[in-house]
């Protein structure tokens, strides 16, 4: 049997396995700030929508007013 010599062995392996931890490090990274920027803007929208829709409702009560003194100045 041809004789290996382990230091050799050891070297390459823990080099790939040094790799192989960078590309998970990275991988998890990557995948946290996605989470965190698909959480910034469905929190966002949701925002957007809250506030729109309370905009929609003073427009709406506006509306109404400006209907409401219209018929005033009509029933004069």
């Amino acid at each position: 049997m041809r004789q290996v010599n382990k230091s050799v062995l050891t070297t390459e392996s823990s080099v790939d396995t040094r790799r192989r931890r960078a590309k998970m490090a990275v991988a998890l990274r990557k995948e946290k700030r996605s989470q965190l920027l698909k959480s910034r803007r469905s929190a966002r929208t949701q925002s957007q929508a809250s506030s729109s829709s309370v905009g929609s409702h003073h427009a709406v009560e506006k509306s109404f007013q400006e209907i409401q003194r219209i018929d005033t100045h009509l029933a004069n």
